[in-house]
């Protein structure tokens, strides 16, 4: 009856220890507190998708009633943690690790008040994505839980409400604070007047907060200099840096205001500002350091910016800007920007190439502010979209605050007089605004709800943000109460440009004027040094982005430095501008439009007839399910459901899972064909692929989120009058009749999946047999060698498919044909006609019928290469690699060196170039990922040559037009290339219409004794794609009886055509031999091409500028 069961008591399976006949218990030998929680030894949760499965968030609270114990993921929660050694049950059969009993205080807001409740044999289990209360263990206490609709409610004896736990999605969350016990900073949390004026000033760091109150550097500012500052772990999070190098400042400041103006431009974010916003410009004085900032759409706003900073600042102080230091961005360096400084005589001080220190008064400021609006969204919880308004404060607070570069404050050298700081508060508090509308009633409210976000620049007043109207009021009327006035919800929104942060650690041979360097430091955690090296990548692949920031000093001069490192900018905050989740879906400010595009997705289920309603089945698997949110390039929102396909289990819930997936050889040979036969190529999307084609399996899924309420939406919308609704329409209503009834019915619903939802393992192989099936009905058929490549030909109607999941590429050279299979395809699948293809899988076509030109491009993933590496502003190279590079691996690997270049993001970033249109940067490319493993300085620079020589041809691509010329091949070998292990380089490239559809260039996998040996090893790989090729065009009735293959080896030519036994060959792999079969049979046909005149060699070597721009254009490498 339990064959799954283990007893806790004797160790056997299939009965519980209460049944167990043993008196000996083997729990007896634990210490004291496993034996207190015997129990938790084999401890079960039913919740499983509480666990695993919902979104991760380790502080907050759900309250199960599967779990037998309480259960936290996050050790920072607990007060007192035990060692314990023991394995915790799932549901379905899984385990995990519990790592420590302890004690866990939890704070519940309930009814505007905070109740701290003590949690006592807390479970540790680190693999946990959320935290667990358990149901039962408070039910122990004398608690009572109830259990509604939308919320759960925890009451004691005296039907006092603790706390209530609100309904998200099938899982009920406790109403907690949102943070750490450990992490207090917020307002009710502060101890004394120094811990507030430390808020209220943004965070300043300590030194310089008693420094301003000691000598009366401000007004307004007094608190006990004997208090101590408590321990903030704000600034402990957002504000930890490397600590600086030591500097001497040799500059001197000017001697007047506006002398010298110091700006630059930070951004993008990643969400937008309330206004619209993703950038910001600060324009620095230089002699008193007063800083001011605009906010910008783009960067060139810039110019805008500045003109506005010019004509205020000259009017405020009475003197003229007569030099204005930035970089050499385009923002600055457009004409009309030189012509307006020449006009008004304002001398430009660019900084030098690859100089960004000379800039430092700027960016140290742009770091210091984002440090500080971090601290301030961190500490408030305000959304993201805030970013602008904590922005905003911090210059406000800086303005105010004494500088380490002048000994004062900004503010009193600026206006020469003396601020006052009586007025902070602090960002992000609770308060009321007085109502002074008209049209109040006598007893309406007289005060409105909003929170603080700044301080008004026209007038003496707050800046506050009214939930209600959604929208900033301007008031001095206001009263603060000590409260938040958000729920958490900051999130960090700068991106960094490359996908893992290097912390930049750079000698200082030059001295730049970064105030508050040291000072700011103080407020910062020391205790995480690495030594001289750079600590390792951060990865931003996954949510949870690493909170680090960039302690930019002066760098000395090194070539390396120089062109690595100037262009990374501050990592100051970041997040993903799309939900995770349902509930952050819902909890945004584009809630509306994701609830649309929810119900848009729920439709197409529901017209698909995707699933059926059934009672959970006992014994078996049923997995989860969630929504992905994703927004456009046109602003769109697009949810997708997506089943949880990991918890299935092969045999079970799937068989295979394979499906094949057309290669980019298939893309351009396509291309080639439909310029050599003068075809045009049209693109067709399928809408929801996957939902089209039937499971073949049982499989079941919990009842998705927001799904009853869709449902019920939609049975509401439907006309009451079945005649006025269409066949369609009419099969929806019903439908959701069906659902509704069955969930309302049934005690434990759950889907039973007809069809092969997103997610699952099986998917694509479901739909790829769905649309094979429909084509064959079609008349077309799959190439032997590429299943995902159909053709047909009827006559002189040509047509050809070739299918990438749900993309679809039609080339055919008759408009009936194209018209007749667009209809048919759209009776089997809802499909989006495209038109003649522009854009497929990241490659950019251009058809040029009057010429029969088809040119395929990759400009705009080359240009999104160049910003993510910061090398957008770069200077071009002629060749991706030098004819003279000999690089070998360091003798060591060398991690703390290893971890200053984000190396092997860029190689990986650029093999998907290298192998689909530009065969130019193939070898150097496929040379340096040799180096992924061992790299350093030299590499990394060889490494971003390949990217400048694209930034000089980002606008290359392949050109295929019609040659008349059959399908041949060049192959080349370099003898003993590699200095490492002394292996070859082999190099091929099949061309046909006039440009290469097909191209390798590999080091070879044995050492060859002689270039004879290198170049056959060469021909013989070249000779397997040659077959390949060969076979897909004898497929499609294009009859190639032999393919022509040039070499530059007259000697391997002669080792190939000889039959007989050569004593000097008998070591070389007989797999290497399977060339002269295919030569001896007529497969393939071997002619002699001078090595002057080998296309091939860009394949196996750096070459000069001339041969390099004559081999690729030899490959129809070359600009429209």
């Amino acid at each position: 009856r339990h064959t799954n069961l283990t007893c806790f008591k004797c160790g056997k399976n299939g009965h519980f220890a209460r049944e167990s006949k043993t008196r000996f218990d083997h729990r007896q030998s634990a210490n004291r507190s496993e034996e207190k929680f015997c129990e938790s030894k084999m401890a079960s949760l039913n919740a499983t998708e509480a666990v695993f499965l919902c979104p991760e968030s380790t502080r907050k609270w759900c309250l199960d009633s599967g779990c037998t114990s309480h259960m936290s993921a996050n050790k920072n929660n607990f007060l007192k943690l035990n060692k314990l050694n023991r394995v915790l049950n799932l549901a379905n059969k899984n385990s995990t690790v519990i790592d420590g009993i302890g004690e866990v205080k939890v704070e519940a807001n309930e009814f505007n008040n905070r109740q701290e409740i003590m949690l006592k044999d807390v479970l540790y289990v680190p693999d946990l994505r959320t935290n667990l209360l358990s149901v039962s263990k408070i039910t122990d206490k004398g608690y009572e839980v109830h259990f509604r609709q939308n919320d759960a409610l925890v009451k004691d004896k005296n039907e006092r409400v603790l706390f209530k736990a609100k309904r998200i999605g099938n899982l009920y969350f406790m109403n907690n604070s949102n943070k750490n016990i450990t992490e207090k900073v917020l307002l009710s949390d502060v101890k004394n007047e120094i811990d507030l004026w430390h808020c209220r000033m943004g965070h300043l760091n300590e030194r310089d907060l008693r420094k301003m109150n000691k000598n009366s550097y401000v007004y307004g500012l007094k608190f006990n200099n004997e208090e101590k500052l408590s321990e903030c772990e704000v600034c402990a999070s957002e504000k930890l840096v490397r600590a600086a190098f030591p500097k001497n400042i040799t500059d001197k400041r000017s001697s007047e205001l506006l002398e010298i103006v110091h700006t630059d431009v930070c951004g993008p974010m990643r969400c937008e500002s309330n206004g619209g916003k993703k950038y910001f410009i600060t324009f620095i004085d230089d002699m008193s350091r007063w800083c001011e900032i605009y906010f910008l759409k783009q960067k060139s706003d810039a110019f805008d910016a500045f003109k506005k900073f010019k004509a205020a600042a000259e009017k405020f102080t009475g003197h003229k800007i007569k030099s204005l230091q930035s970089d050499n961005g385009r923002e600055y360096c457009s004409h009309e920007f030189d012509a307006y400084l020449q006009k008004e005589g304002i001398k430009r001080r660019l900084t030098a190439p690859h100089t960004p220190e000379q800039n430092g008064v700027a960016e140290r400021k742009n770091r210091t502010l984002v440090e500080m609006a971090r601290c301030l969204m961190k500490q408030s919880g305000v959304p993201s979209s805030f970013w602008a308004e904590a922005i905003n404060t911090a210059c406000y607070i800086r303005n105010r605050c004494i500088t380490k570069s002048t000994g004062e404050v900004p503010y009193k050298i600026w206006a020469n007089k003396t601020p006052t700081v009586i007025h902070l508060e602090v960002f992000g508090g609770k308060a009321y605004v007085l109502n002074k509308e008209k049209s109040k009633g006598k007893f309406d409210s007289r005060a409105e709800p909003c929170v603080f976000v700044g301080y008004s620049s026209e007038s003496k007043a707050y800046r506050l943000w009214s939930k209600e109207k959604k929208t900033i009021i301007i008031s001095r009327d206001v009263k603060f109460v000590n409260e938040p006035g958000f729920e958490n919800q900051y999130e960090e929104i700068y991106e960094p440009k490359i996908d893992s942060v290097v912390e930049i650690e750079l000698q200082n041979n030059e001295k730049t004027r970064n105030e508050d360097s040291d000072r700011d430091s103080e407020s910062r955690v020391r205790g995480q040094k690495r030594g001289k090296g750079r600590p390792k990548l951060l990865r931003l692949g996954q949510r949870g982005r690493p909170k680090k920031l960039y302690n930019v000093e002066p760098a000395s001069k090194s070539e390396s430095e120089e062109e690595s490192f100037e262009e990374c900018e501050m990592a100051c905050l970041s997040v993903g501008e799309d939900p995770i989740n349902f509930s952050e879906a819902m909890a945004s400010g584009d809630a509306a439009a994701w609830k649309t595009a929810i119900e848009n997705e729920y439709l197409a289920q529901i017209r698909n007839k995707t699933w059926k309603i059934v009672e959970r089945p006992e014994n078996r698997r049923v997995v989860g399910s969630r929504l992905v949110f994703n927004t456009k390039d046109n602003g769109s929102k697009k949810a997708r459901l997506v089943a949880k396909g990991y918890a299935q289990r092969q045999g079970e819930d799937f068989t295979d899972t394979y499906s094949p997936v057309a290669r980019s050889i298939s893309i351009r040979l396509l291309t080639a064909l439909a310029a050599e036969f003068d075809l045009e190529i049209h693109q067709m999307d399928v809408v929801t692929a996957y939902l089209n084609s039937e499971l073949d399996e049982s499989v079941y899924m919990e009842i998705p989120e927001m799904l009853m309420e869709t449902l019920k939406k939609f049975e509401a919308k439907a006309p009451e009058s079945e005649q006025s609704q269409n066949a369609y329409e009419k099969c929806v209503r019903e439908t959701c009749e069906e659902w509704i009834n069955a969930i309302r019915k049934m005690s434990n619903p759950v889907c039973f999946l007809k069809k092969a939802l997103y997610g699952l393992r099986q998917s694509g192989l479901m739909w790829y047999n769905k649309l094979t099936e429909k084509l064959n009905s079609m008349g077309l058929k799959a190439t032997s060698q590429d299943p995902c490549l159909f053709f047909k030909q009827t006559n002189n109607k040509i047509l050809i498919i070739t299918v990438y999941v749900d993309d679809l590429l039609l080339a055919t050279n008759d408009n009936e044909c194209l018209t007749d299979t667009k209809r048919q395809l759209k009776e089997s699948f809802e499909m989006k006609d495209i038109g003649p293809a522009k854009r497929c899988v990241g490659i950019d076509f251009k058809q040029n019928l009057n010429s029969h030109n088809l040119f395929l491009s990759q400009k705009d993933y080359i240009e999104a290469i160049m910003e993510r590496f910061n090398m957008s502003n770069c200077k071009a190279a002629r060749t991706p690699i030098e004819s003279s590079c000999k690089l070998e691996k360091p003798a060591e690997a060398d991690e703390k060196e290893m971890a200053k270049y984000p190396y092997q993001q860029l190689i990986g970033a650029l093999m998907y170039v290298s192998v689909t249109t530009r065969p130019d940067i193939a070898f150097a490319v496929n040379f340096m990922s040799q180096f992924n493993s061992n790299y350093d300085e030299q590499h990394w620079k060889a490494a971003k040559r390949i990217l400048r020589y694209l930034s000089g041809t980002k606008d290359y691509g392949l050109i295929f037009s019609k040659s008349g010329r059959e399908l041949y091949g060049v192959v080349d070998a370099d003898w003993g290339a590699n200095l490492t292990d002394r292996r070859s380089y082999s190099g091929y490239a099949f061309i046909f219409a006039g440009a290469a559809i097909s191209w390798e260039a590999r080091k070879q996998r044995s050492v060859a004794l002689s270039s004879t040996e290198a170049e056959y090893m060469a021909i013989s790989e070249a000779s397997k794609e040659a077959l390949y090729l060969r076979g897909i065009f004898n497929d499609m009735g294009i009859t190639i009886n032999s393919v022509v293959l040039f070499n530059d080896s007259q000697s391997a030519q002669k080792l190939i055509e000889c039959v007989g036994y050569r004593p000097r060959t008998k070591h070389i792999d007989v797999r290497h031999h399977f060339v002269k079969e295919c030569h001896q049979t007529g497969k393939i046909e071997i002619n002699y091409l001078p090595s002057e005149d080998m296309p091939a060699d860009v394949l196996t070597k750096g070459l000069s500028i001339l041969k390099h721009n004559k081999c690729i254009a030899e490959l129809g490498v070359t600009t429209t």
